[in-house]
């Protein structure tokens, strides 16, 4: 950890917010990935500190140290500390948080991931400020052993115990802290993700060629596309045994993953196993996320756990038709039939026939398109959200919304 904190100067009454992210790990496998993984907490955050209004929040971000999104939080301007994510409880780094606190005489400490949550409450704990756990994920849906998740669990309990809010993502999210951890229900604040709907709308037909064109895309061909992390819980190989179905189906077809991650080496060896590695095309990590959503006929996800996945809302806001599990909080977002087709996790002839289906009618996925477009506008604005995040702000500080 870096012990040389800035001291960033408090500026009139706005309330400083030190929001810790969790979501980024270190990954090494077997055939020497050693890299740093994009979450959606991430994105999400980078999107909220460019448009909370500075004069009445301030943000500070504690990130880890190899993040790729630092310098574009130091490009518009936001204090980034480095907070190492390790594999066991250690009391300096709580110490260290602690520190980070006082020094820049923070009001409320908000975190994103079960570890950083315990961590940061008993900080906050210690420094007597408020503390807001963000759950994307509820821990029954980690793909984890029972003995460790009750082990993370009993961790967490003490971190809901302490919290003074708990904002889920998901009604889903919501629902499973209330059965499972036995957290009172007023405590939590469901704030469903949001999308910038200037940012994500129907772009220019150029973006789309541009994109098609680096990645040898013939223009006549359908584009299938999955934007993921390339980690086992994110079920990709499950979207790869799809594709020789649906290729026996639609030969005009091509498979555009975007995305990095521990199982890119694996998922590659796989294509290659199944005979499709000259249609499917591995694009890593981009940041023209609009752009690549553009290129792509329909959008899948086949994950195995999730959150409120936000690829989902940016690709529905772009008008496209999506195919994704029915995990999290999924079926919050997809209305299934209408602006896409929800499956079963962890079935490749279920996920190949949806698609299939699409593909033969191009009416029927511009239909689901224009319907997902509309969803996202009705209920899924960022400025609704940002909204939301600033009356829970306000709420836990004690300072009263204007009216």
């Amino acid at each position: 950890m870096d012990q040389n904190i800035q001291n960033m100067k408090k500026t009139g009454d706005a309330i400083r917010i030190l929001c810790i992210l969790g979501g980024t790990r270190r990954h090494v496998g077997e055939k020497g990935f050693d890299g740093r993984v994009l979450c959606g907490p991430e994105s999400q955050a980078i999107d909220m500190c460019s448009n909370l209004d500075r004069g009445r929040f301030e943000t500070i971000i504690v990130y880890s140290k190899g993040g790729r999104l630092r310098r574009e939080f130091e490009n518009i301007g936001i204090q980034v500390e480095q907070f190492d994510t390790k594999s066991k409880f250690n009391l300096a780094e709580v110490l260290y948080l602690y520190r980070l606190i006082k020094v820049n005489d923070i009001d409320v400490l908000q975190t994103h991931g079960p570890r950083v949550d315990f961590f940061g409450a008993i900080a906050a704990k210690l420094a007597g400020i408020p503390h807001i756990i963000t759950r994307h994920v509820a821990i029954s849906q980690h793909l984890l052993s029972n003995f460790r998740k009750k082990l993370y669990a009993s961790f967490d309990n003490i971190a809901m115990k302490w919290a003074a809010k708990v904002i889920t993502v998901s009604h889903v999210v919501e629902d499973d802290l209330v059965e499972n951890q036995g957290v009172v229900r007023d405590k939590i604040v469901t704030i469903v993700n949001g999308v910038d709907l200037n940012r994500f709308s129907m772009i220019d037909k150029k973006a789309s060629i541009k994109i098609r064109s680096e990645f040898g895309i013939d223009a006549g061909m359908h584009v299938v596309g999955m934007i993921a992390q390339l980690s086992y819980w994110k079920g990709v190989a499950y979207f790869l045994s799809a594709i020789p179905s649906i290729l026996s189906r639609c030969k005009y077809a091509r498979f555009l993953i975007i995305g990095d991650g521990p199982e890119r080496a694996n998922l590659e060896a796989l294509a290659e196993r199944l005979g499709i590695s000259q249609q499917v095309i591995f694009g890593g990590f981009r940041r023209d996320i609009p752009e690549i959503i553009a290129s792509m006929d329909i959008v899948v996800l086949s994950s195995l756990r999730e959150g409120l996945p936000l690829v989902l809302l940016e690709s529905m806001a772009m008008g496209k038709p999506v195919v994704a599990t029915n995990v999290g909080g999924v079926s919050e977002l997809v209305q299934d039939g209408e602006t896409g087709f929800i499956i079963a996790p962890r079935s490749p002839d279920t996920l190949a026939e949806a698609v299939t289906i699409l593909l033969a009618s191009a009416q029927r996925a511009r239909e689901f398109g224009r319907a997902g477009r509309h969803r996202v506008e009705q209920y899924f604005s960022f400025d609704q959200m940002l909204k939301k995040y600033e009356e829970v702000y306000k709420l836990v500080v004690g300072k009263p919304s204007k009216t």
